[in-house]
């Protein structure tokens, strides 16, 4: 089912699975660890399960809801990332309002991206930081009713890019939890957030994924060959979305690069590496 959509993490899923048995899921999570290790794509599949129609410990991949949530489309799911400021926009616009319609298609594309590979990287240009008023969006869309069922679940994703008065706006939200809502940051860069964030969420760290985890899944999704998929493996240092990035034809090129760098390193001709 959809946690079989997870590559590796085998813990990080096992403490959610158990926060789910025990009904004792914390109205504030932290996943952090490397780039590309999937912690986006849990928090996604942990929000599909709590808006399934099945209610069980994973998603059914089947009911609308499900279906809803494969598109990222379900209104009970809010995804929060690095938007353009707009032009002349105020702190009251929404997040969105002021952003042209070059901007606007092009969030709608990279959200369309992710849905269909949850280790996607969602990059806008111009995005660099997590607007205040992003933030300040989630208090108002926390007042709205919920869609029939499930639990609204907020995921802050890149949550390290949030600048200081978004920080400042979204502590006083972990400090009032929002009725019937979730929310998940992840990040690559833990220490990047405010100390009094991270005392608020529930922390799950997240592993570097393994080479053997890489080619597997780079074999069974990608239909990558096995040689292929295991020289990209060792490339992408523990990171999907990296391995994901290095399919391709330049791919060749690029370790031949590599093979002609280290052989110049191990025969010393270091004049020849420029």
């Amino acid at each position: 089912m959809g946690w079989d959509l997870i590559i590796g993490q085998r813990r990080a899923k096992q403490t959610i699975e158990r926060f789910l048995s025990q009904n004792r899921l914390p109205h504030a999570l932290l996943f952090y660890g490397p780039e590309g290790s999937g912690k986006d794509a849990v928090a996604i599949q942990l929000a599909k399960i709590l808006n399934c129609s099945s209610v069980h410990s994973d998603s059914c991949d089947k009911c609308s809801d499900c279906q809803k949530f494969d598109l990222l489309q379900h209104p009970n799911l809010n995804l929060v990332f690095p938007l353009p400021v707009g032009k002349n926009e105020s702190s009251d616009d929404s997040p969105i309002e002021k952003l042209s319609a070059d901007e606007l298609s092009a969030v709608q594309s990279e959200i369309g991206f992710k849905s269909k590979n949850l280790y996607h990287n969602i990059i806008i240009d111009r995005a660099n930081i997590i607007k205040i008023t992003s933030i300040r969006d989630i208090r108002r869309k926390s007042s709205l009713s919920l869609y029939e069922r499930g639990k609204r679940v907020i995921i802050i994703m890149s949550a390290e890019k949030m600048n200081e008065e978004a920080s400042n706006a979204l502590l006083k939200t972990l400090e009032e939890p929002l009725q019937n809502t979730s929310l998940i940051l992840t990040t690559s860069n833990k220490d990047a957030l405010l100390p009094t964030i991270i005392s608020r969420c529930q922390l799950v760290r997240f592993d570097e994924l393994t080479e053997a985890e890489i080619k597997n899944a780079l074999q069974e999704r990608e239909n990558v060959d096995e040689q292929q998929a295991i020289i990209i493996s060792r490339l992408a240092n523990g990171s999907y979305r990296r391995a994901i990035e290095l399919i391709g034809p330049e791919l060749n090129s690029k370790r031949t690069t590599v093979v002609d760098l280290l052989v110049k390193i191990i025969t010393k001709n270091t004049h020849q590496i420029s």
